[in-house]
Parts: structure tokens; C-alpha cells; sequence
């Protein structure tokens, strides 16, 4: 079957991040082909993206109806089902995908966030590891893994992840912040403070970052990357209040 004529123009712009207009794209070829695998999957995964949780579900649903085969269809269904709190059926999901695409580490990083909210904590670094072996530069499964590991009071591997995580995306606040907290765990609050103050300066927090550096700098007061930090702080404090 030939492909739909719109359905490459959705594509184009889902990739540009015009949700919207692809969304419409999507609609035109499935007014032509109400059956379409791609127009269906991808407009269950629009839904996802806006917060459409069930139509996304249903959607992407009708699609695996066409084709049951597309380990990143089974991928998305799963994360759709865990933000339905449906966590059973998102990990039967998740595993799907690997059967059927067993070096797929976008799924083996859902998993580990599927098994992690069910508590299962070691099973989750078993698949956010899968997910690092196959794609090492992958921030998100570094953090993630970081969470799990603090979840387990393995405090100094969490800070590590967390490390990882931050080599690969310098502007990775979450894991900033995340690694603040396994470092107030370790009673390290020097740099606890000091990472929470680089993660509140990401997020454009510069007041709330001050108070933080303050603090590291109460503590440690002869660290000079502390005092520079302050400093880009108060730098950007003082141009939000001109």
C-alpha cells in the first residue's frame, strides 16, 4: 500500500515540533485511511505529548489492532498505560517492545520507570543499565537510575548517576537538585548546597540559588568555584531587577 500524502508532511512537522499541525495531518489521512498504522500511532503519541492520556491509549491501541509488530507502538502504549496508573499492563507493555526489539533502549529505560514506580527498585538499575549499555549517552537513564539508587539508600552510586547524568546534559537540573539530596544523605552539605544553588540557577531561581551558595559558602568558605557561582547569581539577580 502506498503511504498517505500527508502522512509524510505530519511526520516532517511532528519532528519540528508543530504538534498541532501535525496532529491535522495525521487527521486527513486517517479520513482516507481509517485503518493507517503510522497516522494512528503517531496521533496516540501527540495525545501523550499534550496530556491526552486515554485518547492517546486508545489511539495507539488502534494502531497495534493494524499491527501488532512495532516494538516502539508496544513502547508508547506503555508509557501512556503507567500515566493512567495502569502499571500492570504498562510493564506487560514494556516487555513486549524488548521481545520484539531486544536492543531498544528507549524501552528498557520505560521498564526501569515502570518497575521503579511499582518499588521494585534493583529490577529498575537492572533495565536502566540495559538502557546505558546500548545507548551510553542517555542523561535521562543516568538520572533515573540515580533516583532508584537513592530510593535503595545506596547514596553514593545515586550521586554518581547523577554525575553521569550531568556530564551528558550540562543543563540537567533535576539531577542537579537530585544530587544535592544524596549529598545532604552522604552529610556532604557543603556541595549539597552548592548543587542545589547550580540547579536553581538553571531553572532562572538566581534569589533562591544565592541563598544556597550562601549557605555552601557558610560552610565552606574557602572554596573559590562557590564564590564565582555566587557571584554569575547575583549577576543575573540584579539584571532581572533592572
Amino acid at each position: 500500500m502506498t503511504q498517505a500524502p500527508n502522512l509524510s508532511l505530519g511526520l516532517a512537522l511532528h519532528q519540528q515540533g508543530r504538534l498541532g499541525d501535525a496532529e491535522r495531518a495525521y487527521q486527513d489521512v486517517l479520513r482516507e485511511q481509517p485503518n493507517q498504522f503510522d497516522a494512528l500511532h503517531m496521533s496516540g503519541v501527540i495525545a501523550l505529548q499534550t496530556g491526552r492520556m486515554a485518547q492517546g491509549v486508545a489511539l495507539i491501541q488502534l494502531a497495534i489492532e493494524q499491527n501488532d509488530q512495532i516494538a516502539a507502538a508496544h513502547s508508547n502504549l506503555g508509557k501512556g498505560l503507567r500515566a493512567l496508573n495502569r502499571h500492570a499492563k504498562a510493564l506487560a507493555s514494556y516487555a513486549k517492545a524488548i521481545t520484539l526489539q531486544p536492543r531498544f533502549p528507549e524501552a528498557y529505560y520505560n521498564l526501569g520507570n515502570g518497575l521503579r514506580d511499582v518499588k521494585h527498585f534493583e529490577e529498575a538499575i537492572t533495565s536502566y543499565d540495559k538502557a546505558i549499555a546500548l545507548k551510553p549517552d542517555y542523561p535521562e537513564a543516568y538520572f533515573n537510575r540515580g533516583n532508584a539508587l537513592f530510593d535503595l539508600q545506596r547514596f553514593e552510586a545515586a550521586v554518581a548517576s547523577y554525575d553521569k547524568a550531568i556530564a551528558l546534559k550540562p543543563d540537567y537540573a533535576k539531577a542537579f537538585y537530585n544530587r544535592g539530596n544524596g549529598l545532604l544523605a552522604l552529610n556532604r552539605p557543603a556541595q549539597a548546597y552548592n548543587s542545589r544553588g547550580n540547579a536553581l540557577m538553571l531553572l532562572q531561581r538566581y534569589t533562591d540559588a544565592i541563598a544556597n551558595f550562601d549557605q555552601a559558602i557558610a560552610l565552606n568558605p574557602d572554596d573559590a568555584a562557590i564564590h564565582h557561582s555566587r557571584g554569575l547569581a547575583l549577576q543575573k539577580a540584579g539584571g532581572l531587577n533592572r
